[in-house]
Parts: C-alpha cells; structure tokens; sequence
C-alpha cells in the first residue's frame, strides 16, 4: 500500500500539479502516515510489536498480578509458566476420581485440581540453597527456611491419600463436608488441600515448614482452581518435628509423601497419635522405598501395641509423577517418577480415633 502512494506522488510530480497545489502536498502526507499507522497495528500480531496504549495494558496487567496476596507472585509469559516468590513454575493438571453426593445436583465423579511445580532450572537453584544451608555450596538467590527442596515438586502420594478419602465405596456427603475441616502436615505443592476444597470442605489448612512451598499452594488457589471458593484454603507454616507446636483442631488429617528420611518417622507417629486424641480420622499415605517408614512404623507400633500398625496398610495403584526432577530431589532409579507415567504402589494407613480404646 506504501509503495502505491509512492507511485501516485511520483506520478503527481511529473505532472507537476502537487507542485501548484500546497494543500495536495499536505493531504498526500497526512495519508501516508495514517497509512502507515493502521498497517503496524494490522501486522503487530504477527510480528510482535506492542506500543501505545496495549504496552501501558499489559504494565498494569503485572502491576495487578504482583500484588494479589500475600505470596507476591506474577504469572509469567507463558500460560503454563508461573513465577512465585521468585521460583519459575510450570502447570500440572490431575484429575482425580471421587464420590461426592452433591444432593439434587447428582453424584460428583471427578475432580480437577491445578498445582505448580518448580521447573528443571529452579530445581537446581533449589538444591544450591539446600546446599548453601549446610555450608556447602555458594547461596543462591531463593532462601530455603529448612534446606528441604523436596515439597517445590509433586509426588504420587497426595493423589492416592485424595482418591483414597473422596473415592470410595460410599459417596462423601457434599453437605457434611461443608461442615468440616481438613489439616495437611507437609503439604507440599497442596494437591491434597486443593482438592479438599474443591469437594467442599468448610476449611482447609495446609502446613509445611517452608514458606516457598505454602507460596506454591496459596498461588494455585488463588489462580489456577476455579472449584476452590476462596478463603477456604488457609496456609501456616508448622514443622511437624517440633513437639511444642500442637496440631490446630480439624475433623481429618492427611499426611502424604513426608517420610523422606529416618528421623521423620518417630515424630510423625505421635503427630498422628495427638490428632487421634484430638478426635480426628487420619490418614498418612507412602511412596515407594520411602527411607523413613520403617521408624514410623516401629514408633506407632509402640504408642498402639494392639492396633497391629504394621498390618493396616493398604496398597493401592496410583500415577508415577511425570516431569523432570533432579537428582538429590528424586535419586535415580525412583519409582515414583516417570516419563510414561507408569502406575507406582502407594501404601496408605487410614486410622481412626476408635483405634486408642484398645490401648
């Protein structure tokens, strides 16, 4: 289209009419530039150019993003990309089979929760924090509060612990959770707690002894899963090692994928013996090869000889996560990650408070 006025002016020119005439001269000009204007805006999409008013739209879009909540995250570029406390995450979707009674509105058979993980190149900023804590690496610019990297990806217990309490023979009543609180010790990237939500629990607090990770959880709430009301999800940082911190009261208590090393598993056990005396159901599902199961196990064992602890497991078939993860947060050969998404046996321990009137 430029090129056309350009002939139509050289063609003026040399009938030398433009020349008489100041106002053809002008008009001719003031079109070359509208011309020129409508055309970046026609092709901005497709080359990328933003300016004017569209960039000032997306400054304000971040702005915006930036100071929702207390976890200060922005979206990044990318749809399935998130930046959360400084730490690039990526999107992962799961669904999960369930049975809610949901009263006239029929029987709820599925629920769809939205968790974040740390990408492959936030897992290495991670793991050099981790490092720095025990003064052997160079700190990084993302502070670890305990050290622990592990929470910042998913794992494929929470899945089997959520369809384990949402999915079985008898549907859960919609109204009677409405009713009700969940605590999750460990939380992780939340996909327990989200999904507790999304299948209308009254409250929901998830507890981990990092910040970064509640961050991660507190995001995915607030953006990424519609079906959570907000407000539901409360966060609060708890170390379950710390026997001075008492456990908040709630009706169930899930703990999945914590038993990481050995000298988790006896403070765990009397974790799950105060929820026990506390009135709650608890549930504590397991990895595969889990280092720190066998203390659990022998220490539960001891605070409730006669529930036979070591016996009451069941196993159960549930997803190997997918993605990458780096080597001292999952060691080679790990069942519980894998690129096909293999099938992986959680074992899961589901305990109530009827179980302490045989001590």
């Amino acid at each position: 289209l430029l090129l056309l006025l350009l002939l139509l002016l050289l063609l003026l020119l040399r009938t030398k009419q433009i020349l008489a005439n100041t106002t053809w001269m002008l008009l001719l000009a003031a079109l070359c530039i509208c011309t020129s204007w409508i055309a970046a805006a026609a092709f901005a999409p497709v080359y990328g150019y933003a300016g004017g008013a569209s960039a000032a739209r997306a400054i304000a879009r971040t702005s915006i993003s930036a100071s929702q909540g207390p976890h200060k995250a922005t979206p990044a570029a990318s749809p399935k990309a998130h930046v959360v406390s400084g730490l690039v995450c990526t999107e992962v979707q799961i669904s999960l089979n369930v049975k809610i009674d949901c009263g006239p509105s029929g029987l709820r058979k599925r629920i769809d929760v939205t968790v974040i993980e740390a990408s492959s190149a936030s897992q290495d900023t991670l793991v050099n924090s981790a490092l720095a804590l025990e003064g052997d690496h160079t700190p990084d610019s993302i502070p670890l509060a305990s050290g622990d990297p592990y929470g910042a990806v998913l794992w494929p217990a929470g899945a089997a612990v959520a369809e384990h309490l949402f999915g079985g023979q008898t549907p859960l009543s919609r109204n009677a959770l409405a009713t009700q609180t969940l605590l999750e010790l460990g939380a992780g990237t939340g996909l327990l707690s989200l999904a507790a939500a999304s299948a209308g629990f009254a409250r929901v607090i998830a507890t981990d002894y990092e910040r970064l990770t509640l961050d991660l959880l507190a995001y995915a709430a607030a953006h990424l899963n519609p079906d959570v009301p907000a407000g539901v999800v409360e966060t609060a940082v708890l170390d379950l090692c710390d026997a001075a911190a008492r456990l908040p009261p709630a009706d169930v208590v899930v703990v999945a994928d914590v038993l990481y090393a050995p000298a988790t598993g006896p403070p765990l056990a009397r974790r799950v013996i105060e929820a026990l005396e506390a009135g709650s159901r608890v549930i504590v599902g397991d990895s595969p090869d889990r280092p720190g199961r066998a203390s659990f196990v022998r220490e539960l064992s001891a605070l409730l000889p006669e529930v036979g602890v070591a016996d009451q497991w069941v196993a159960v078939e549930a997803r190997a996560c997918a993605g990458h993860r780096h080597e001292l947060i999952c060691g080679k050969g790990s069942k519980s990650v894998s690129s096909a998404q293999a099938s992986v046996t959680v074992s899961i321990l589901d305990l109530s408070p009827s179980c302490l009137r045989v001590r």
